[in-house]
């Protein structure tokens, strides 16, 4: 009987009350000691379930109790520092019944075993963070960033993907690693862009170190660097500040192709356009608080004109005679 539980995910096996006393009570159960020295990856998956089991540190002794005061309770037995949920659609879990269990359940959403914690931001939506140490990220549309709060105090590091802005507390290293650089700083406010092969590093204030296939540059207020071909290029009068926090997308000489990218993460919509229209030159900026405004801002200073269909967006070349 015991083999069934080689095809439980660690939630399934969390949830289980034969596996749940095992764990509480301590109490010899041979056959599924012997499952677990037998097949490695099961007892990975064990014990990652038995951690599970260990985190409850509240009781829950009248099922008819008040479901907010449970949520309070697994509220207080999670991380002190601030942070907010991300859902991620498409989890699917086996509830079993007992208010006791649905609140081990939830408290397995806010904890994560190796401290690694997933930061998203959808198309539409922007979120700002605050790290272990004080630090916070603000993360664009449709970016993303990972961390692990369990090794936190021995290395401040950060891996993300899409546009995320970085304001840190002065202390040890604070790295934030891309699948293309590396930027390291101590105490600073820069914003980091990294979209299909675009790398951008903005300095606001302090000091930061910008690393990229060997090659490196140390930025300073006002400057910004960019990998354009095979070089990690350093530029001078940067922005002050980046806009996109206060809800301004800027641009300089970028293809509409990059625009329209991020009109679609900003306002959730689908954008069409011909091949020559996606390689046009834009330079100027739009809100994100208004599509319409937005559009008339980057069509109108090219020609362009657009119709609307739900969400899709098409874009179309003026007639200019």
């Amino acid at each position: 009987m015991e083999q069934k539980y080689l095809t439980y995910t660690i939630e399934e096996l969390a949830a289980d009350p034969a596996f749940i006393q095992w764990v509480r009570e301590d109490t010899p159960w041979l056959e599924l000691q012997e499952l677990i020295s037998n097949e490695p990856s099961f007892g990975e998956k064990a014990a990652a379930a038995r951690e599970l089991v260990h985190l409850l540190h509240f009781e829950v002794d009248d099922v008819s109790a008040d479901f907010s005061s449970i949520w309070e309770a697994v509220e207080k037995s999670t991380s002190p520092y601030n942070a907010k949920v991300i859902s991620h659609p498409g989890r699917t879990w086996k509830w079993v019944g007992g208010i006791a269990m649905t609140a081990l359940l939830l408290m397995y959403l806010f904890v994560d075993f190796s401290g690694q914690k997933e930061i998203q931001a959808h198309f539409g939506e922007r979120i700002s963070y605050q790290l272990p140490d004080g630090s916070r990220m603000t993360l664009n549309d449709g970016s993303s960033s990972t961390f692990s709060s369990r090794d936190w105090s021995r290395a401040r590091t950060v891996a993300m993907e899409g546009e995320v802005y970085f304001d840190v507390e002065k202390g040890s290293p604070f790295v934030v690693r891309t699948a293309m650089g590396r930027v390291e700083v101590l105490g600073t406010t820069f914003n980091v862009y990294h979209r299909s092969g675009d790398f951008r590093v903005y300095c606001y204030t302090g000091i930061v170190r910008v690393t990229w296939e060997g090659q490196e540059h140390i930025l300073e207020p006002g400057e910004w660097t960019e990998v354009v071909g095979n070089e990690l290029v350093l530029k001078s009068q940067g922005p002050l500040e980046a806009g996109w926090i206060s809800g301004v997308q800027q641009f300089e000489e970028e293809t509409l192709q990059e625009v329209f990218a991020e009109v679609e993460r900003q306002f959730d919509v689908e954008v069409s356009c011909s091949r020559s229209t996606a390689e046009m030159l834009y330079t100027g900026f739009f809100s994100d608080q208004d599509l319409e405004a937005a559009l008339e801002a980057v069509c109108w200073p090219l020609h362009l004109s657009w119709t609307t269909n739900d969400k899709l967006i098409t874009i179309e070349e003026d007639s200019i005679e």
